[in-house]
């Protein structure tokens, strides 16, 4: 083995050892991913989303899956949707980031979370009485 090549081999190892370290870090700060369920076992406080008015007489139907994410003290900090129509998901998204949860924990401590949220939207049903 040359010199030269001792010396890029010692490059691409600290490299990649910096890279490892950098990717550590990163994923021991990632919220910690809870499904539906376990997500809607620890909200304290939901709202259901409004089913948008211009969108009403489209009769669109649509499954919206959001992420919430929560801080340590339960708040919505963020939202991401996941999938769902686009003419209904402003609605479930301004419903997501007024919920709040209990703490997520882990090893008795607090952590940031992703809670997964999912929203049957489907137009209200008419309360007036047929003639």
């Amino acid at each position: 083995m040359t010199l030269k090549s001792l010396k890029t081999n010692r490059l691409l190892l600290v490299c990649f050892s910096l890279a490892w370290s950098a990717a550590s870090l990163y994923a021991a700060d990632e919220p910690t991913r809870f499904g539906y369920p376990e997500a809607l076992a620890a909200a304290t406080h939901k709202v259901e989303p409004v089913y948008p008015e211009g969108v009403r007489r489209l009769n669109i139907e649509s499954r919206v899956d959001i992420d919430a994410y929560v801080e340590t003290d339960g708040s919505v900090y963020s939202t991401i949707v996941v999938c769902g129509d686009l003419k209904l998901v402003d609605a479930a998204e301004d419903a997501v980031k007024q919920w709040k949860f209990k703490p997520f924990m882990e090893n008795g401590h607090p952590i940031r979370a992703i809670a997964r949220l999912v929203f049957q939207m489907k137009p209200p049903t008419s309360t007036k009485a047929s003639r």
